[in-house]
């Protein structure tokens, strides 16, 4: 199953997913393309537990060195946040496993790396009752050393899990995810933006949430040109349908302005990616 796509500035595809390995369980598989579809490479990564591995995102860095997260099995440790770095000629650079505080499904679902080769992960650790997840983000240096882990507990304290991470170029990091809020005494899944300075510090964090609809859930995000931040997701009632929203907020944390879909009653709409112009349009 391929999952995740990056095209360098020479043509090269870098395609990530999963695989099956002789044991009948699956491992993370990295593959790198020519401009005319030749496979250059394929390198496969088995956890430590060598049970089940999932290549989730990939992204580039200029130089074309791929970065993959996504969850590998640990020993003892159930799944494990797990994040890899190639260099260009598919040689592997470090891999970086991140462990949550009890030893259950712990997953990064997106990656993002700036221009000084920091990598930036979000995704999700199971919580102390198992039920649970909390958002965690966490930071590596360019040799793959872990900066900062910072876990994120929505007021709900049920589930909570980052969906997207994007990096602005000046050191910030802004990951939106899905959180549990409370309303009317009772959790509620909403939408939430945090804001990282590169010290791992929250500078400050935004609910979207609709009066209306018993859920609320974040896909993706992208930046403008401006710094500005772009959110695509969804909410609704149950079995009563959802529509669409787009929403997007300035680099202070403004929300600028909201605009949902809804094609008919009772219907679904999910958008699943966002992308902003060179002129803003979305």
């Amino acid at each position: 199953e391929a999952v995740s796509i990056a095209v360098d500035a020479s043509g090269n595809s870098y395609v990530t997913g999963s695989a099956f390995a002789l044991n009948g369980t699956f491992d993370i598989v990295t593959i790198k393309y020519s401009p005319s579809g030749q496979q250059l490479w394929l390198q496969s990564y088995n956890g430590t537990g060598n049970d089940n591995d999932q290549g989730v995102k990939l992204v580039l860095d200029a130089a074309a060195n791929v970065y993959v997260t996504g969850y590998s099995a640990g020993s003892g440790t159930d799944n494990d946040i797990t994040t890899i770095k190639y260099n260009t000629a598919g040689a592997l650079q470090w891999v970086g496993t991140y462990n949550g505080s009890f030893n259950g499904q712990d997953q990064g679902t997106s990656i993002a790396v700036d221009a000084s080769g920091n990598v930036f992960v979000t995704g999700y650790e199971t919580t102390s009752n198992q039920n649970y997840f909390d958002m965690v983000t966490i930071m590596y240096n360019a040799t793959g050393t872990q900066q900062w882990v910072d876990i994120y507990n929505g007021a709900g304290s049920a589930n909570d899990q980052g969906v997207d991470i994007v990096n602005d170029g000046a050191g910030n990091t802004y990951v939106v995810g899905t959180s549990d809020t409370m309303y009317n005494s009772a959790p509620n899944n909403d939408i939430v933006l945090l804001k990282y300075n590169n010290a791992g510090a929250i500078q400050w964090r935004r609910v979207y949430w609709s009066p209306t609809y018993s859920y609320d859930i974040a896909r993706k995000m992208c930046l403008d040109n401006n710094g500005n931040i772009l959110i695509c997701g969804y909410g609704g009632l149950a079995n009563q349908g959802n529509n669409y929203y787009i929403i997007k907020y300035n680099p202070a944390g403004a929300c600028l302005w909201s605009q949902f879909y809804n094609y008919a009653a009772n219907t679904y709409e999910q958008p699943w990616a966002i992308v902003a112009d060179s002129l803003g349009d979305v």
